[in-house]
This record gives structure tokens, sequence and C-alpha cells, in this order.
């Protein structure tokens, strides 16, 4: 008799993602607008110029997390041949004990045209 071990892992819980989510938008607005205790990085832009319009946690494992940002000007956020996004992703992977951080960056169609 074979056993599925996979079935005995503890996946995460909803409240452990919800805590987990609010750490990483918080640490998004940290990196660009600052805080009391830290001060941006010269040259970024600022949260609200880069209008983001959605935020999601598509997949979180163990060692990654793959998150979604839905924006209005994705270029601001990409950066300087991706410097800026993989400064991000540094950042936040600093702040989460060195887990994996993907982003995906997605454009908002906010004057989507229906033909």
């Amino acid at each position: 008799m074979k056993f599925n071990l996979n079935f005995f892992k503890k996946s995460p819980s909803v409240e452990s993602r919800k805590i987990l989510f609010n750490r990483i938008k918080t640490g998004i607005q940290v990196f660009f607008d600052g805080s009391r205790f830290n001060i941006p990085e010269a040259g970024l832009p600022s949260l609200a110029s880069l209008g983001i319009t959605d935020l999601k946690m598509l997949s979180m494992s163990h060692s990654a997390i793959t998150i979604e940002i839905t924006l209005q000007r994705p270029g601001l956020l990409i950066g300087k041949g991706g410097m800026t996004l993989d400064r991000l992703r540094s950042y936040l992977s600093i702040m989460e004990d060195g887990k994996s951080i993907y982003v995906e960056v997605e454009e908002s169609q906010i004057w989507k045209l229906e033909r």
C-alpha cells in the first residue's frame, strides 16, 4: 500500500496568507515612499505616480511568492533595463527572509475598446 505524503503537508492557512499579503503591500509602500525610519532611494518614482490599480498574490509556497501588480504606468515600475523592478524584488526578498519573489506586471485596461 502506497501513501501520498503530499496530502499530509500543511498548506498555508488563509490567515497566514492575509498577514503575508499585508506585509508585502506595506513593503511596496515603504520601498517607494519611505517611512519614518526608512528614506527611499533617490530616483524612484512615488507610489502615487505609478497608478497601481490592483495587487494580487497569485501563489505562495515555503520558498517563493508570486505577486501580480496591475498599474497604469508599468514603465515606471520596470525602470531602465528592469533596474527598479529588480531592486523591488530584492528588497521584498530581504524583508521576507530570503524567499524568492516573482513579480508579474500588468497594464490596467481602463480604456478598453470593444470591437
